[in-house]
């Protein structure tokens, strides 16, 4: 049982994310960061439309990556999308939505 109790308390915060909620998908690891909030939800609601099941690890690897790469101006943000698909291609699906999403709701320049 003590195996499953994250896994219920996962599915049950992406079905009131599904629903229009605003808990945060994964308590085991809760952030006060307004931008990073904002950013997860987001991306919980895109990956929910999409049918997707990515890992919330990795999206925010992802998204931290492109803000530290806008804030270096190593990258337009207009070149954020073609960056992100050279860097983890075009089938990761999580790298390719956070290209839209990082930049409006992680990045403190977006």
């Amino acid at each position: 049982m003590k195996r499953i109790a994250p896994l219920l308390v996962v599915a049950a915060a992406l079905t009131v994310a599904a629903c229009g909620g605003s808990e945060p998908a994964d308590e085991a690891t809760p952030t006060t960061d307004p931008r990073e909030i904002a950013y997860i939800e987001t991306m919980d609601q895109v990956a929910v439309r999409t049918q997707e099941d990515w890992d919330e690890e990795h999206v925010l690897a992802v998204g931290y990556a492109i803000c530290e790469r806008l804030a270096a101006g190593d990258v337009a943000t207009s070149d954020v999308l073609p960056w992100v698909i050279s860097e983890y291609g075009a089938e990761d699906s999580a790298a390719v939505a956070a290209a839209t999403q990082a930049p409006r709701h992680l990045c403190a320049e977006g």
